[in-house]
């Protein structure tokens, strides 16, 4: 991977919730960690490809793997923000499973989108 090529900041939120004293749920998204990352609006034979997986999938990002966090600290549960765009991953692939690069496909939602 070309460092050169990570040239966007990137915050990936986690979701928290609590029970208020009525029985409801209150949540809220809080940025966990912020990271250098690659992003690639979908187009062409890349789109019709992701879209076999999701219909909705319009992103991939690119960031490196954390080897404290591993995986696991980068899943389908995240959103990841750039700038005030959404994006919720579809799908996490650790790249040639080298523990080097993740590979996420993504989905933008545009608007108020919660869980």
């Amino acid at each position: 991977m070309n460092p050169g090529d990570l040239r966007h900041r990137i915050a990936i939120q986690t979701y928290t919730s609590a029970k208020d004293p009525n029985g409801g749920e209150n949540g809220s998204w809080a940025t966990t960690t912020t990271v250098w990352g690659a992003i690639e609006t979908l187009t062409g034979k890349k789109l019709e490809l992701a879209r076999q997986i999701d219909d909705e999938a319009t992103v991939q990002l690119r960031i490196r793997f954390c080897g404290t966090a591993g995986v696991s600290s980068y899943t389908v549960d995240n959103r990841f923000m750039f700038g005030t765009r959404i994006l919720w991953p579809i799908l996490v692939v650790n790249e040639h499973e080298r523990n080097i690069v993740l590979q996420i496909l993504c989905k933008e939602k545009r608007g108020a989108y919660d869980v």
